[in-house]
Parts: C-alpha cells; structure tokens; sequence
C-alpha cells in the first residue's frame, strides 16, 4: 500500500517511520537544526514552503528521508490508518 502526502507524492507504508507535526517541530531549536542538517545532507526530498503542514519520516534503500507535506499530520495518520478506505 502506498500514502499520498500531497504534491502528487506517494511513499510505500511498509517505508513510512513517522508522520511529524510542522508547527510543533519548528518551535523548537533542536529540531530546526535537525531539519536543517538534513536539508544540508541531502535528506530533505523536496523544498520547504509556506504551505508545508507536516514532515514524513521515511527510509528507502538503507537511509532515512523527509518529505514536506502541504496535508495535515492528522489527515495522513488517517490515511495511513485507513489505507483501503476511498472517501468521496
């Protein structure tokens, strides 16, 4: 099974670690400068806007990623959980 995070993104849920909160990890320091680290590594997969809602914790080929979501972490928890369900 796949989740779509938006920006026509799908990460397999068998790679999914964590679906992280934007607003609660960016008003700490310590995260701003983890988020940083990986976007200076090359672990950031795509850019940070103003939209951006939640991060998505993925691991692919041996090494962890993030993805910057415009949808809610609530949203994608959902749709994780929920991963046969079709809404209207």
């Amino acid at each position: 099974m796949f989740l779509h995070i938006g920006e026509n993104i799908v990460v397999p849920l068998k790679n999914l670690i964590s679906i992280i909160d934007y607003d609660s990890t960016v008003s700490s320091e310590i995260n701003r400068e983890f988020i940083n680290i990986y976007q200076e590594e090359g672990f950031l997969k795509n850019k940070i806007t103003e939209d951006v809602k939640s991060l998505v914790l993925v691991e692919e080929d041996d090494k962890y990623f993030i993805y910057c979501s415009p949808i809610s972490s609530v949203t994608l928890l959902k749709r994780a959980a929920n991963p046969y369900e079709i809404s209207d």
